[in-house]
C-alpha cells in the first residue's frame, strides 16, 4: 500500500470539498472590497491617507499658466503580515479509509479554512493589536461623533435617536466637502435588533415604521447597504457600542489581501502527513478618513 499516493489523491479530494462552503456569519468581506496589491515577497506596501484639494477653473482663449491639482495627506509604509498554519493525517486514519474504501473527512481542511476567514473578518473589523494593526472599526484617523457621545440610545426620544445618527451621516458630506455621501452603515446586533424593533410612527396603536426604516429613509438607503458585526459590541471608547457611517466604495477604503490562503504541498513527518498553509495580509487601509464617521453609545434596553 502506497499512503504517499493515496494521500495525494485524497488531498485533492479534501481541497475540493472546501470550496464548497459558505461562511454568511462572517461579514467583513461584505463592509470592504478586498484587493491585492503586493507580489509574493512583499513586505510594506505605501498607503496614503488623502484629502482631496485643488480647484479648477475655466479660462477664456489661451492660458499663460494652469491650476496644479493635488493631494494633502500623510503616507506610512504598512508592512504585510504572514500567517501560517496547517491540518495533518495520521497513518492510521489513512490506513482506515483506505481500508474502508472511503474518502478522508474533510472536515480538518474546512476548519483550517474557517479558522482563516474568521482572522480575516477580525482583521477588517478590529485589526490585531498585538501587530499594531487597526481595522475598519478602530482606525485613529476617523472622527467620532461628538453630539450625544456615550449616552444611552433609550434615554433618547425615538426623533432623537434618530437625529443621533443622521448626525453621523450629515458629518460626513459636511466635512468631505460635499464629495462624499455615506452609502453604508454598519451597526453591532443589539443596535441593529434594537433600531429594527423599535417603533419610530404609531398610528392607531400600530407600528408604521421603525427606527431603522426612518433612519435608512432618511439617509436614502436600503436595509441591504446596513452590515451587522458583533465585533462592534465592544468596539467603541471605553469598550461600548460602536456604529460606522462610511463610503464602502475601493476609492475610500479597501482590504488589502496580498495572498490569499494557499495550500502547499505536503510533508511527510514519521508517520503523518501535513498539509501546510499561507497567507499574506496588509490589512484594512482607509484612504479618505472624511469618508468615515464614529458613533459611540449604549444600549440599556
Amino acid at each position: 500500500m502506497n499512503e504517499a499516493l493515496f494521500f495525494e489523491e485524497q488531498r485533492r479530494f479534501v481541497l475540493g470539498e472546501v470550496e464548497k462552503i459558505e461562511y454568511g456569519e462572517l461579514t467583513g468581506r461584505q463592509a470592504v472590497q478586498t484587493v491585492s496589491e503586493g507580489s509574493r515577497g512583499t513586505t510594506a506596501v505605501r498607503q496614503y491617507v488623502l484629502d482631496k484639494v485643488g480647484v479648477m477653473k475655466l479660462r477664456a482663449n489661451k492660458a499663460e499658466d494652469y491650476n496644479l491639482i493635488d493631494l494633502s495627506g500623510t503616507y506610512v509604509d504598512a508592512p504585510i503580515f504572514f500567517s501560517e498554519s496547517g491540518f495533518e493525517y495520521d497513518i492510521e486514519e489513512l490506513w482506515a479509509a483506505e481500508q474502508a474504501n472511503m474518502n478522508l473527512d474533510s472536515m480538518k481542511a474546512e476548519t483550517t479554512i474557517e479558522a482563516y476567514e474568521e482572522m480575516v473578518n477580525k482583521l477588517i473589523w478590529i485589526g490585531q493589536s498585538d501587530v499594531n494593526l487597526t481595522g475598519l472599526a478602530n482606525n485613529a484617523n476617523v472622527d467620532i461623533a461628538t453630539t450625544q457621545a456615550g449616552a444611552a440610545l433609550d434615554t433618547f426620544t425615538a426623533q432623537e435617536q434618530v437625529d443621533y445618527f443622521m448626525t453621523g451621516y450629515n458629518d460626513i458630506y459636511t466635512n468631505s466637502k460635499q464629495k462624499v455621501k455615506a452609502n453604508t452603515l454598519a451597526l453591532s446586533t443589539a443596535t441593529f435588533l434594537y433600531l429594527d424593533q423599535t417603533s419610530y410612527a404609531i398610528v392607531a396603536g400600530v407600528t408604521t415604521e421603525t427606527l431603522l426604516e426612518r433612519i435608512l429613509k432618511n439617509s436614502r438607503l436600503t436595509m441591504n447597504d446596513v452590515i451587522v458585526s458583533n465585533e462592534l459590541e465592544t468596539a467603541g471608547a471605553s469598550n461600548i457600542v460602536r456604529a460606522i457611517w462610511y463610503d464602502r466604495t475601493p476609492r475610500r477604503v479597501k482590504f488589502n489581501e496580498v495572498l490569499p490562503i494557499e495550500f502547499r504541498p505536503t510533508q511527510v513527518n514519521d508517520n503523518s502527513f501535513k498539509v501546510p498553509t499561507v497567507a499574506k495580509l496588509g490589512g484594512v487601509w482607509i484612504k479618505y478618513p472624511s469618508a468615515f464617521k464614529y458613533l459611540d453609545y449604549e444600549i440599556n434596553a
